[in-house]
């Protein structure tokens, strides 16, 4: 008996809602009656003028809907049991194909002002697209969302594992991750627009009461407590909206893959396939290393991509908690000791940067005060405080010397060392590694040590630094994986095959 036809499945359009991203391309069309206003504008019978010619601008309007419609009609999609069929294009039409074994991330996100209208954004990533935004990205109903997920994760109903922490370990980790300059910009973004509905008068209220706040403040100079205000106001902005970008937070894992669910306002789910993870990075800062806690991420094309995102996995949580989630989460990926850590006498390479800043900083801020004697306090105030962060790094580097090391065992590389202020212990399956470099400075030459630089798959060419280690025990560690040159001042490389 001849087998059945296979049943043709229909396209779908995208939500309506999505006409809009159409319109924003073809704007460039309201130039046209803008120039034309410009024209008349000045002429006494101008609004006349214009007025008897307003059919050519509903012209451009209507050539501007309809390029929109028909951007919208011919951007159709195809869900079957293979994968994505999209295709796109009004004069020149494009077909786009994505198998589903080669989907890495599925990300839904569902923003507050889409909710009304059942609308949300769908992302498709896979390990051929860019770093800044998504491979494929559509604008589909609430329904539809759904049966894509569903569909994804069909044959694995059920969970292995879920997790979900509590609600002040996110804002633990809100409060760490926080970045004092993005929350000052959205902070003046904010104040500038509410000068722009609420008047002048609203600006120079809040000035002076900040000024006012500033005064309380009476054993460092005015000008650097306005200045501490400010970098403290816009530390607590971006904690506030991290707070919002991950509460509440819960991660499961299937057999195949882990869904993560974020947000408050703006939900956000990911479906990222467990085979793609390329690291997974536990990190600490100093306080956090005493108090035996740690933050745990990952290395997933697709998830974390957004602004002012991070691919978290476990928020805050003493140590052993955290490397207990990670057993059930990722059971593929265990911590393991390094065997091979860095040289004797290399403490010098560690701190080097640190020190000299230190070492620079008195003599350069004596001259400052030679040159602006009326700034005379507050460059003396604000020499005292650079102090703090140099010396913390000075610490942070110190310790990283007695700790920093590489491994490989059972499939894996195990690395640990510091970057500014945070520590990383990073995991990586050897088939992530893509490439690995030795850099030597002439005096690391003499003592036969070197800086290791392992490259991992990745949407943006980075690398893992630990320094100084011994020579001769690296090259025979990294047996079998490619050797390459880094450029100087560059992340990207030049593949170098090892002799």
């Amino acid at each position: 008996m001849p087998n059945a036809p296979r049943q043709a499945i229909p396209e779908r359009h995208q939500h309506p809602i999505a006409m809009f991203k159409y319109i924003y391309r073809y704007l460039f069309l309201l130039l046209f009656p803008l120039a034309r206003g410009l024209r008349y504008i000045r002429s006494p019978q101008g609004l006349y003028a214009w007025v008897k010619g307003a059919w050519q601008d509903l012209l451009v309007v209507f050539l501007l809907l309809l390029l929109s419609y028909l951007g919208w009609q011919f951007h159709t999609y195809t869900l079957d049991e293979e994968g994505f069929t999209i295709r796109r294009g009004v004069f020149l039409h494009r077909t786009s194909y994505i198998p589903r074994h080669n989907i890495v991330t599925l990300s839904v996100e569902r923003p507050l002002y889409l909710r009304p209208l059942r609308a949300v954004h769908i992302a498709i990533d896979t390990d051929a697209g860019g770093s800044r935004q998504a491979d494929f990205s559509l604008t589909v109903g609430e329904p539809r969302a759904k049966e894509i997920l569903d569909q994804r994760q069909s044959h694995e109903p059920q969970p292995l594992h879920a997790y979900s922490p509590r609600w002040y370990h996110v804002v633990v980790l809100s409060l760490l991750i926080s970045n004092s300059f993005s929350g000052i910009f959205l902070l003046a973004t904010t104040f500038q627009q509410s000068g722009r509905l609420l008047g002048e008068g609203f600006q120079q209220l809040l000035l002076g009461d900040l000024e006012t706040v500033a005064g309380y403040v009476t054993w460092i100079p005015r000008t650097a407590a306005l200045i501490a205000l400010v970098l403290i106001g816009g530390w607590g902005v971006s904690a506030i909206r991290n707070m919002f970008r991950y509460l509440p937070f819960r991660v499961s894992r299937y057999q195949s893959f882990l869904t993560i669910r974020t947000g408050l306002f703006t939900r956000r789910d990911y479906s990222c396939a467990a085979k793609s993870i390329n690291f997974v990075d536990y990190r600490q800062s100093i306080v956090s290393r005493l108090l035996h806690l740690d933050m745990v991420f990952i290395n997933c094309i697709g998830y974390g991509k957004e602004k002012n995102s991070m691919s978290v996995l476990v928020p805050v949580s003493n140590i052993r908690h955290s490397e207990g989630e990670v057993r059930r989460l990722l059971p593929e990926f265990t911590r393991r000791p390094v065997t091979l850590k860095a040289a004797f006498l290399s403490i010098y390479r560690y701190v080097f940067y640190p020190l000299w800043a230190m070492i620079l900083l008195y003599p350069v801020s004596r001259q400052l005060q030679s040159w602006f004697p009326q700034w005379q306090e507050l460059i003396y105030y604000l020499t005292t405080m650079a102090y703090i962060p140099c010396a913390w790094q000075m610490l942070v580097k110190t310790i990283d010397r007695f700790t920093a090391g590489i491994s490989r065992r059972d499939g894996f590389f195990n690395l640990k060392y510091s970057k500014w202020y945070t520590f990383h212990t990073v995991l990586i399956p050897e088939d992530k590694v893509v490439a690995y470099a030795l850099t030597q400075t002439p005096f690391q030459a003499m003592a036969h040590n070197c800086d290791v630089l392992v490259y991992t798959y990745n949407e943006a060419s980075r690398y893992h630094r630990i320094r100084n280690l011994p020579m001769k025990q690296a090259q025979e560690l990294f047996a079998g994986i490619p050797s390459v040159q880094p450029q100087k001042g560059s992340d990207v490389y030049e593949h170098h095959t090892a002799g």
